[in-house]
């Protein structure tokens, strides 16, 4: 119901969580992408000995970035999708 001060107060408190999360969930994913990053240090100087090129090292590591953030992006809407299932079926039942 529009207007209702405590429907409000739920919605502002979901989406600051639900952004709290996003914001960890990014950290993550750059951290896990840096740590990658620095463990392959010795398969850069093995690359770099085969002849590939400083753009052919980013576009490896942009591409492996990519590939984890559109997985956990993915993994992350499916699961979203079947706990609010859970929820409406929990909330349904329970009316």
């Amino acid at each position: 119901k529009s207007g209702d001060p405590a429907g409000d107060r739920a919605l502002l408190l979901t989406a600051v969580l639900a952004s709290l999360g996003l914001a960890g969930a990014a950290m993550n994913v750059t951290n896990l992408t840096l740590a990658r990053a620095l463990a392959g240090r010795r398969e850069v100087g093995v690359l770099r000995s085969l002849g590939a090129t400083r753009g052919d090292i980013r576009g490896r590591y942009l591409a492996d970035a990519l590939a984890v953030g559109v997985a956990g992006g993915l993994l992350g809407t499916l699961l979203g999708y079947g706990f609010m299932a859970a929820f409406n079926l929990y909330v349904g039942a329970s009316s």
